[in-house]
């Protein structure tokens, strides 16, 4: 049996190989992907698994005032979303930061908001601003008032990690609306959807601020008319 040696050739370009400039060049344009397992820097475009998560993994020790302080990121977030704020809620977020509103399906898997499955992103303060701003019939900051209205969402079960200037969060949230006609409940408030929040956090020169938040429902969202997964409309 004859043996065939097969050599491989590589090129120094600068001090990289062809090959290694091939795989740098496709790492490059690969998203970073959180210990969450969600990409950090863009959205999903399909059903996506998630890992099962150590304590380790979910949350860290040692960094209480960190923890502090994005905890109130968060608090800002919904008293600002309650009160119909989105200027408010735009500046919680990094330059380049990203909301991304997803689906939980069963906790099995994330898909992107079922509008048109394409997926609903809003990148940069700006398109945070307009996503949260403008609703089917006008704009929704003409209606914003000092203190949240008589309907609130509420935030628990915060898990941070901190890792030097970056942090993973998750979080759940539930939405419970004023019933005082009782046309709905048979109490004074009623619980109207729930969901989580997988985030990440970037601290800044002006504190911790968001660089992705996932808005996660347990059920699919009304589909809106005002973000894609081109950013939030108009652009």
């Amino acid at each position: 049996m004859k043996r065939i040696l097969l050599g491989i050739a590589t090129f120094s370009l600068g001090g990289l190989t062809v090959a290694g400039a091939v795989v740098a060049a496709r790492e490059a344009t690969q998203p970073r992907i959180g210990i969450h397992g969600l990409p950090i820097g863009s959205g999903i475009t399909s059903s996506t698994k998630l890992p099962f998560l150590t304590k380790d993994q979910l949350y860290s020790r040692g960094h209480a005032e960190d923890y502090v302080e994005i905890q109130q990121v968060f608090y800002a977030y919904i008293f600002y979303h309650d009160s119909r704020n989105a200027p408010g809620q735009a500046s919680l977020f990094a330059p380049d930061g990203i909301l991304e509103v997803l689906n939980n399906k069963d906790g099995k898997t994330v898909d992107p908001d079922s509008g048109d499955f394409h997926g609903c992103i809003a990148r940069g303060p700006g398109q945070v601003e307009i996503f949260f701003g403008v609703r089917p019939g006008g704009p929704r900051s003409d209606q914003a008032t000092p203190i949240p209205r008589p309907a609130h969402d509420e935030i628990t079960d915060l898990l941070v990690r901190v890792d030097g200037d970056t942090a993973e969060v998750h979080g759940r949230w539930t939405a419970v609306n004023a019933d005082t006609t009782h046309k709905i409940s048979p109490t004074s408030a009623y619980v109207d959807r729930h969901g989580q929040y997988i985030a990440d956090m970037v601290r800044t020169s002006d504190g911790w601020k968001f660089a992705q938040l996932r808005v996660i429902h347990e059920k699919a969202p009304t589909p809106t008319t005002n973000c894609d997964a081109e950013g939030a409309l108009p652009r």
